[in-house]
């Protein structure tokens, strides 16, 4: 009976500690397909099946879920491997366990450090698939291998997505991103939203009207236009943000709006609808493109130069004066902006001597003040662009009008809300705001009226024939600055061709 007794206690298992184990598991999109794990669940049955089978050492599994779903292994920034490396810090972890050691990190450098942070705090590694013991210098050494194998196939596997996307977008397709104003997304193609391809319409008049994306984002700001606002998944709205002047950049440079679409360095037609006309379009690339070098104001700094602020060279980009000095003389010329900052390739032969295009210009505006059929013919543009001015101002007007009802629409519900308790503070500053936008509308529903007046009275065509043939008159008595000034009234713009040598003047009010 005795011998039986000491039998059974030897027999009898030995007490083991227990030994925490956290089942790490994650899975992008592209691991679905492309791993033999290809779901949360059978990742994370293999490893309860593997601490199962350590149970004579003491492992078990913690009963919290460690689980990254649709997460890239090219960073950390994932929120269940945050927790795991939270709770291994408070001590909470033995034991961290993967499939692979992929599912860890993708990218070596974050794989050691991760690691080397579960050691810091008394955790080991464990790959349930791959041999490797991190406590010795060999497994790091060999991990370490392998962990620039999981790098290159991450690589390998961006390098043939972004291949993947340009080859479809050669085709004209759409291939996802975030929501472009004025297009929604159906069955993965681009489907024109009228309503907002009329703002998207409206944002580039804008700019061609105001020539700058400044005033365009304060006046998108008054009218009430914003961003894209979309609806998620999971029933939340993104979006709807006021634009500022990056993402107003953006909107006006995407080829998207005339129906194309980037595929890497190219554009190519794509299969939706454009919503912008191509001639507009264009008209707001060059002036966009020929604002690039920062050209001021037509007449802020006084310049020697008659012609500043008022030459642009055929390609669209202002001609500022520039000097040069040779032989102990200094040379004036009118210089391409884009040539200057870009180089002669940006814009060849696009310099012109100051003197010799200030002579033509001052000479052809004499021609135009003794010429009766020259000046018929500016009186006759001024009465086109009157009426084209008639056209944009009224149609400005009533936005206006419609701005202004619903900046004092939204004032007089904000205050019925608030009653006769004490405001919240942001109430209140909304309240002042709004008060601020109906005030604004007032002024410039004000001042629109008035210009609209004076389009509709009569034009003093005898005023405009008598101001050009008076130019030769007084030319001569009037000193530098006052000559600047009288070409800037007289003149909206000089096209220079320094190619070809030839200039094109254009009066105001002969757009």
């Amino acid at each position: 009976m005795r011998t039986l007794a000491k039998r059974v206690a030897r027999l009898a298992p030995t007490k083991t500690d227990i030994v925490r184990v956290a089942c790490y598991c994650r899975l992008s999109v592209t691991d679905r397909v492309e791993t033999q794990f290809g779901s949360i669940e059978a990742q994370r049955e293999a490893l309860h099946a593997y601490v199962a089978s350590q149970r004579t050492l003491g492992w078990r599994a913690i009963d919290t879920a460690y689980e990254d779903d649709g997460y890239t292994g090219s960073n950390t920034d994932r929120p269940a491997l945050q927790q795991l490396l939270l709770d291994a810090r408070s001590g909470l972890v033995d034991i961290v366990a993967v499939v692979r050691f992929d599912r860890l990190s993708r990218r070596q450098i974050d794989l050691l450090h991760t690691i080397d942070e579960l050691h810091a705090h008394g955790a080991g590694f464990v790959s349930i698939t791959q041999s490797l013991d991190t406590s010795t210098a060999m497994g790091r050494c060999i991990l370490g291998v392998m962990g620039s194998f999981a790098e290159l196939e991450r690589d390998t596997i961006s390098e043939r997505t972004k291949a993947k996307m340009i080859a479809t977008r050669r085709r004209g397709m759409w291939t996802g991103g975030r929501p472009v104003l004025g297009f929604d997304v159906v069955k993965k193609k681009l489907v024109v939203n009228e309503r907002e391809a009329q703002d998207v319409r409206r944002i580039f008049a804008l700019y061609l009207e105001h020539g700058g994306v400044g005033a365009v984002v304060q006046e998108l700001r008054f009218l009430g236009i914003f961003m894209k606002r979309w609806t998620v998944k999971s029933g939340r709205e993104q979006g709807g943000n006021a634009f500022d002047k990056n993402t107003l950049n953006s909107l006006l440079r995407n080829p998207l709006f005339v129906g194309d679409v980037r595929a890497g360095d190219e554009v190519v037609e794509g299969e939706h609808a454009p919503i912008v006309e191509r001639d507009v379009w264009d008209a707001v690339q060059a002036r966009m493109a020929a604002q690039a070098p920062s050209v001021g104001a037509r007449r802020g700094k006084r310049s020697a130069a008659l012609l500043s602020g008022i030459a642009r060279c055929h390609c669209g980009a202002a001609m500022t004066p520039t000097t040069c000095k040779r032989h102990g003389r200094t040379y004036s010329y009118y210089a391409c902006a884009r040539s200057v900052k870009h180089g002669k390739a940006a814009c060849p032969g696009s310099r012109v001597a100051a003197g010799k295009l200030e002579a033509f210009v001052v000479d052809e505006v004499r021609k135009v003040g003794r010429d009766p059929a020259v000046l018929d013919a500016a009186i006759a543009a001024d009465r086109r662009e009157r009426e084209s001015g008639r056209v944009k101002l009224s149609a400005s007007l009533g936005d206006l009008r419609v701005a202004r009802g619903r900046h004092a629409g939204e004032r007089d519900r904000v205050v019925a809300a608030i009653g006769a308790v004490a405001a919240p503070r942001g109430l209140v500053e909304r309240v002042r705001e709004l008060d601020g936008f109906v005030a604004e509308a007032d002024v410039r529903i004000a001042t629109a009226e008035q210009d609209l007046a004076a389009l509709d009275a009569p034009s003093d065509a005898q005023a405009m024939r008598d101001a050009l043939v008076e130019f030769d008159a007084v030319w001569n008595g009037l000193d530098g600055d006052e000559r600047a000034s009288v070409l800037s009234l007289v003149l909206d713009e000089v096209t220079v061709n320094g190619t070809t040598g030839e200039a094109e003047l254009r009066l105001r009010g002969a757009r």
